[in-house]
Parts: C-alpha cells; sequence; structure tokens
C-alpha cells in the first residue's frame, strides 16, 4: 500500500514484488562491500560523491559494476525514504564517565 504522506516514514512490505520495486540503500556494513566489488576505496567521506564517482565506462574504465546499481540491485536494505546515518555512540548505553574509561584502556591498548 502506498499513501501519500508529505513526511518520511518507516513502512512494512512484505510482498516481494513490492519490496523489489522500492529504492535500495546501503548501511555502514554494506557500503564496504560495495567498494569492495566496485573497486572503488572507502576514503572519500562523502557517500553520493563516492558512489557517483566510482563507475566509469567498460571502454577501458576501471570498474566494472555501477555502485548504484549494484546497491538498488542486491540491497536487503529497501525503503521509500533513505534513513538518516545513526549517530556515533548512539547505541552506548553506559555511563559517560565509563565510557571515557573505556576510551582511555583502547588508546593504552591500540599504542
Amino acid at each position: 500500500t502506498t499513501s501519500n504522506a508529505n513526511f518520511r516514514y518507516a513502512e512494512v512490505v512484505r510482498n516481494k514484488l513490492d519490496r523489489r520495486q522500492m529504492k535500495g540503500h546501503d548501511c555502514e556494513h554494506c557500503r564496504k562491500f560495495v567498494n569492495a566489488v566496485c573497486g572503488h576505496g572507502a576514503h572519500s567521506s562523502n557517500k553520493k560523491q563516492r558512489i557517483d564517482s566510482a563507475y566509469k565506462n567498460g571502454d577501458g574504465g576501471k570498474y566494472v559494476f555501477n555502485p548504484s546499481e549494484v546497491i538498488h540491485n542486491c540491497s536487503r536494505h529497501r525503503s521509500n525514504f533513505t534513513p538518516d546515518e545513526t549517530p556515533d555512540g548512539f547505541w552506548e548505553l553506559s555511563f559517560a564517565d565509563s565510557i571515557a574509561e573505556r576510551k582511555v584502556v583502547e588508546e593504552i591498548i591500540n599504542d
């Protein structure tokens, strides 16, 4: 079912054909896979720029797959509206002092 709402929302669609027609998008982990498959480095911080600049034509171009097409055709993440990225630390449910202590310990271990 499609609604003409003027706001972004998450709709549950269980019909395979209807889901196939929805826009595919990626997450942080899927993005790494798409970059590896398409042969484009994950260095760019701008996701849209990275995806658009990665694809080159088959006439001597370096990349075989168009990342936007791979995401649209293969992504398990589908929705009418692409969700916002989850902010860093959003799922950190500890108290502030234990978070700071854990970061200090991680820095010591990584050095």
